[in-house]
Order: structure tokens, then C-alpha cells, then sequence
């Protein structure tokens, strides 16, 4: 039987003590992100933030976990993060409670499985029910989706965002109900085609 797979590990035993290199004061250019920045969530723990200018290349993406404080958790990848359609949108069974509970242990592994025969010529992308793996437990099922508006506007937000973890603040649209505030968890990866 042909298995598709997808799996990503995040750790924190990686040294943070790395600071970017500075510019004597007036020589940055005026269209240039500075290189880190700090957002505050709002029970005060800050989290260290990369920006960094647009790079594109064919064997990285960018996967992005995210979700309201009582909802589910969303997996997106993009192969460009100034893209608003992302290449793969999944919803997750998990809740984000769940997944920070599961963040607490200081490493994070995530795999999602299909095994269905019938899929074995199909993109990764086009797979719409995935078996969900969070660090070695079987925990539910992830569901392809297509992008709201919502989505969007999330990932418009966060596209000079290229790694961290941090809360978007509860914002209203004209008219709309007020949205909770975003959880989210951002880092690139190598694609790599194994067997």
C-alpha cells in the first residue's frame, strides 16, 4: 500500500542567542525590513520574530499552524509567503488549546498519513483526508479546506513574518463581528520527495 506523508518537528533546544548584524545608523535602505522584531502577546511573554525580505525557491516552503484561542488549529503551507492562496490548507482535529498543551514539552512533531490506494498518483495537495499523528499519538484527522476570507486576510497580515510564534490581536472588519485572537506558529522547510 502507498502511504503519503507529512511530518514537521519543531524544537527549543536550539541556542537563541543569535543577533543580526547592524547597519551604522541611516544606511538601511528605506524599503528594507528590519531583520527581527518583538511582539508581545497579551498574558506579556515576547516572542522573538524574523523578518526578512522576499525569497523565493523551489525547494522551500513556508507552513504556518494557526487558530483561534477556542477553536481548531489550521496547517497551511505556502510556496510564496506574499501569496494570499496558499499551496495546502488543512483543518486539524486538534484544538489550539491542545496543541500548546502539546507545545509545553519543548518539541513538536506533527505527521499527517493517507493510505488510501486510490490516492496513490495524486498531489500532496489534492489528498482531502489525512490521518493526524501529534508527537507519536494518532489524535484525529486533518481536512483539506479552501482559504475564507478570514485566511487571507490572516496570512496578509503575517506575509513579513518568515519564523516565530506569536497572538494577532481580536480585529472587526466594517461590519463584521469582531474575530478572536490568532495563535500562530510559523517556520520555513525543505521540500523534500522521498519514498
Amino acid at each position: 500500500t502507498t502511504k503519503k506523508r507529512l511530518s514537521a518537528s519543531l524544537r527549543d533546544d536550539i541556542e537563541d542567542d543569535y543577533s543580526p548584524p547592524t547597519k551604522p545608523s541611516g544606511q538601511q535602505h528605506p524599503h528594507q525590513e528590519s531583520p527581527t522584531c518583538s511582539h508581545s502577546s497579551s498574558d506579556s511573554n515576547t516572542t522573538r520574530v524574523s523578518h526578512a525580505p522576499h525569497r523565493s525557491s523551489k525547494s522551500m516552503v513556508i507552513c504556518t499552524f494557526f487558530g483561534e484561542r477556542r477553536s481548531h488549529v489550521f496547517f497551511c503551507v505556502q510556496i510564496d509567503r506574499l501569496s494570499t492562496k496558499p499551496a495546502l490548507l488543512l483543518e486539524l482535529s486538534l484544538s489550539t488549546h491542545s496543541l500548546v498543551k502539546e507545545m509545553w514539552s519543548g518539541f513538536l512533531r506533527i505527521a499527517l498519513e493517507c493510505s488510501r490506494s486510490d490516492l496513490g498518483s495524486c498531489p500532496l495537495h489534492s489528498v482531502p483526508l489525512w490521518t493526524l499523528y501529534c508527537n507519536g499519538r494518532r489524535v484525529g484527522s486533518a481536512a483539506r479546506r479552501k482559504p475564507t476570507d478570514d485566511t487571507r486576510a490572516m496570512l496578509k497580515k503575517m506575509e513579513n513574518t518568515t519564523v516565530g510564534a506569536g497572538v494577532i490581536p481580536a480585529s472587526s472588519g466594517s461590519g463584521q463581528p469582531a474575530c478572536g485572537e490568532v495563535m500562530y506558529m510559523r517556520a520555513n522547510y525543505e521540500w523534500v520527495v522521498g519514498g
